[in-house]
């Protein structure tokens, strides 16, 4: 008789760990999702602040070339001209790249919500053992 009360208790017992473990799998997968799109947001600032630099990089000499010209040609001294077209390249270079360094500040990689999701499970499996 007292194996007939304890093969069920065996096979709850068996099902809770079951159950346990398929929901902790569950969990971990949402994690793995919600890092997955963190990590993409932040490749994706990554991307921006890389485009950012490669726009200086490229479009200084070109800018600053044609723009001096023009304003030369427009009655302004070389040097006036020189300086002029250089800070509005770089204004436009550093708020480019300020977006890009922004965007990957902003991206927390701690999966906030997946582990808010564990911890009350955690916390019901503890509820129904104790």
């Amino acid at each position: 008789m007292k194996s007939e009360t304890r093969r069920p208790i065996a096979v709850l017992i068996s099902n809770v760990i079951n159950d346990v473990t398929l929901l902790l799998q569950a969990e971990l997968r949402l994690v793995r999702v919600e890092l997955n799109e963190k990590l993409g947001r932040l490749a994706n600032g990554g991307v921006m602040l890389g485009a950012g630099a490669i726009c200086l990089i490229a479009g200084v000499g070109i800018a600053c070339f044609a723009l001096t010209e023009w304003l030369v040609v427009a009655g302004l001294a070389r040097e006036w001209a020189l300086t002029l077209v250089s800070a509005i390249v770089l204004l436009v270079g550093a708020l480019v790249a300020a977006r890009g360094v922004n965007s990957i500040k902003s991206t927390e990689l701690v999966p906030e919500r997946s582990l808010h999701g564990v911890r009350q499970d955690l916390n019901t499996i503890k509820e129904h053992v104790s």
